[in-house]
């Protein structure tokens, strides 16, 4: 089972991929922001909650942590 630090961990570091490809103002700004919001995080309704809050539907929310718990087991497993 995944713990709650890991899967912040992989929150922080797709939102670090996803900036990396857009164009962004302060891409270290937003990047500190998000990392302040996860870690904020006690639980995974707080997750889901700052997904919901950044705009994404509850569906999306379980879609986006599920996939983000599938490449990384796919990355544990040297898959990708």
């Amino acid at each position: 089972m995944i713990e709650l630090k890991e899967l912040k961990e992989l929150i922080v570091n797709s939102e670090i991929e996803f900036i990396e490809q857009v164009q962004h103002e302060d891409p270290k700004m937003y990047i500190d922001g998000i990392t302040d919001e996860i870690n904020e995080c006690d639980d995974i309704d707080d997750i889901i909650l700052f997904y919901e809050c950044h705009g994404y539907g509850l569906k999306t929310a379980y879609k986006i942590i599920i996939d983000l718990l599938m490449k990384n087991t796919k990355l544990k497993k040297g898959k990708l």
